[in-house]
């Protein structure tokens, strides 16, 4: 008959452990839920500074030297790009 109840009495005292495990896990979720609504805020912020940027250059951005006109066009253009798509990729 005991041996019936070893089982039951293990996971009793296993209980206790298991709770503040859950509750660790919930903490970090919430602590991790804040940093990201900082990241995506942070994001944004350098969204608009490239939206700026691209309102204030597109009729002339600025090109590196000894780049053809279009070409130089086309690297600017793809800078802003890339300063856009690689904090998504990470």
């Amino acid at each position: 008959m005991w041996a019936d109840a070893t089982p039951l009495l293990q996971a009793t005292a296993t209980m206790p452990l298991l709770l503040q495990h859950i509750n660790l896990h919930l903490v970090l979720q919430a602590d991790l839920a804040a940093k990201y609504v900082v990241i995506f805020q942070n994001y944004g912020l350098d969204l608009e500074a490239v939206q700026k940027l691209y309102e204030k250059h597109k009729h002339a951005p600025p090109v590196v030297r000894n780049a053809p006109p279009v070409a130089g066009n086309i690297m600017w253009a793809r800078q802003l790009l890339r300063r856009i798509e690689m904090p998504m990729k990470r």
